[in-house]
């Protein structure tokens, strides 16, 4: 969706396209994730920064996982 201009008035004018995101995953990226924000940023041609609460191995993934309360 779009946000509204009214409410963020610092977007400036829909049709304007921008060459920098920045992506944050709240509860952390794989370096998996991390490596395919890469190749879409180079494929694109856009900068595209990645932050998270932290970079997951395999086990620490793992370990998120079995601690989610369902």
């Amino acid at each position: 969706g779009k946000m509204k201009e009214s409410e963020f008035p610092f977007l400036g004018s829909s049709n304007t396209t921008s060459s920098h995101i920045v992506v944050y995953m709240v509860g952390g990226f794989t370096y998996e994730e991390a490596m395919i924000v890469d190749e879409l940023s180079k494929a694109h041609g856009v900068s595209i920064v990645l932050g998270g609460s932290r970079i997951h191995n395999s086990k620490s993934f793992i370990q998120e996982l079995a601690n989610l309360e369902v």
